[in-house]
């Protein structure tokens, strides 16, 4: 595949060239065919050409005019090892409108068509093993060509000779970058990524198992905080791997049906956390206002059910959503223009004539889940303000025990509600991709950070796991046998 796919490059670069020596001829500034082509139909009667003909998609080359007259041009095709760049000098023949190029084989190129400005039609040959290959290449400014200029090229190729089967509309794909800069920049993207994702794991498996193994920690906060700590890990494997995967990657695509299980998911893990974080509210609530009930109002069989129903209200709302998402009609463009897919901009490349009402159905939905959480945790955090206020300082200190949650719950609702309730069309792309990182990816990695600096009794679990580590080792090397850790001596719930 690369042999060819190489010599395919070679002849497009040459083609170009030609075009340039052309618009030489008839008068116009060479400066002028200097910078971006994209070439975006060919046709030719190369047998590996033929064979490998539904694997090509477009590609793009750079032409600088020198200054002796000799073009330079730099030609990038994306294969699926990557990016091949080739570079090749081109002289003029002699002959008005061709040029000729000895790098890697004897090739000759000449301008059939261009208006000098926005497309050009280039004629190649090529003798290799005794035989002579053909190609006519259309060269474009933009990634798509007028009806106009499309019926020009197939005519033309038609009248070289060239069947319909040779002739071949490129499909598009991402560019191949020709700059090293942008390469160092995807590398650079790719740790970032990489190391976010990184401290999201450890980060939120460090809460995980202190609250397993802390007996301290063995409470109804904790209990819900170790399932919004499994949660975040997978809200950020869903995205975050393949972000990572496309950020080195130049063709980056999904299945359909891997975008919709995203969706799926994304819409799963956010749903059952809104509900988490009510619950949290919830206890924070109880334990401050109702201190003398929280026992029996807090069991430890409310707050299995608790987490229970919200894995379901968020597993069952985000199927309903996402088996409405892939009833909708795609007859367009395929492109999501995304980091990842997200049900906005699904809706957006959507061609469905009901999409406002079908936009409305999973806003509505989507809307009254999140709103009816958030409501009971600011009614939660209403009550909690008011007692704090009417009982003094001994409740300041209780409520200084909410502050993490109440962080938590306001970069979680905050993102979300900036993601879904402002107008895409009212922001650039980037604004959109920043927006989208920071409540897919951003805040589950900030969440451990969170708990642990601004929680003393996280903190405390922390010391006394290291405290723990410690004693063990060094008691091995002494060869005594350490005491056993203590049994858990916490069942039910706390009280602040």
């Amino acid at each position: 595949m690369t042999p060819v796919v190489l010599s395919l490059g070679l002849a497009l670069l040459c083609l170009l060239r030609a075009e340039a020596e052309d618009l030489g001829a008839a008068g116009l500034d060479k400066s002028k065919i200097a910078g971006k082509w994209h070439i975006i139909a060919l046709a030719s009667n190369s047998e590996s050409y033929l064979r490998k003909q539904d694997q090509l998609k477009m590609a793009m080359a750079t032409i600088a005019v020198l200054g002796d007259g000799d073009l330079k041009v730099s030609f990038a095709i994306l294969t699926p090892k990557g990016c091949k760049k080739l570079e090749s000098i081109y002289k003029p023949s002699g002959v008005p409108g061709e040029y000729y190029s000895s790098d890697r084989g004897n090739k000759t190129a000449q301008v059939v068509d261009t208006d000098g400005r926005t497309y050009a039609v280039i004629f190649a040959s090529r003798v290799k093993d005794g035989k002579t290959f053909h190609m006519l290449k259309l060269y474009s400014r933009t990634r798509e060509a007028s009806p106009q200029i499309t019926a020009l090229f197939k005519k033309l190729a038609r009248e070289k000779s060239f069947t319909d089967k040779m002739i071949k509309m490129l499909p598009s794909q991402e560019e191949c970058s020709l700059d090293e800069a942008a390469y160092r920049a995807r590398v650079t993207l790719c740790l970032c990524f990489s190391l976010i994702y990184l401290v999201t794991v450890l980060g939120n498996l460090l809460i995980v198992t202190l609250i397993w193994l802390d007996a301290h920690l063995h409470s109804p906060m904790y209990f819900f905080l170790g399932h919004v700590s499994f949660m975040d890990i997978c809200y950020s494997s869903v995205m975050l791997p393949k972000i990572l995967g496309d950020s080195f990657s130049l063709q980056k695509t999904i299945s359909f049906a891997g975008c919709i299980m995203q969706i799926y998911f994304f819409l799963c893990f956010g749903g059952s956390e809104c509900m988490l974080l009510a619950a949290m509210a919830y206890d924070q609530y109880l334990a401050i206002c109702h201190p003398l009930h929280y026992s029996v109002l807090m069991s430890k069989r409310r707050c299995h059910c608790l987490v229970a129903i919200s894995w379901r209200s968020g597993s069952f709302s985000s199927l309903i959503q996402a088996l409405l998402t892939a009833r909708l009609p795609f007859c367009g463009s395929n492109m999501i223009d995304h980091l990842f897919c997200e049900m906005p901009f699904l809706l957006k490349a959507s061609c469905s004539p009901n999409a406002p009402l079908d936009k409305v159905a999973l806003y509505a939905l989507a809307g009254t889940i999140a709103m009816g959480f958030f409501l009971l945790t600011v009614m939660s955090y209403v009550h909690i303000i008011r007692a704090v206020l009417q009982k003094g300082a001994g409740m300041r200190r209780a409520f200084a025990t909410c502050t993490s949650h109440l962080t938590v719950v306001s970069l979680f609702f905050g993102a979300g509600a900036v993601a879904y309730l402002v107008p895409h069309s009212s922001g650039s792309k980037e604004m959109d991709e920043v927006i989208g990182l920071l409540y897919a990816v951003v805040t589950p990695m900030l969440n451990p950070v969170i708990y642990s600096l601004r929680n003393s009794e996280v903190k405390g679990a922390i010391r006394r796991a290291l405290r723990r580590e410690v004693l063990q080792m060094s008691t091995k090397g002494a060869g005594i046998a350490a005491e056993p850790p203590l049994p858990s001596q916490r069942q039910g719930c706390r009280s602040q």
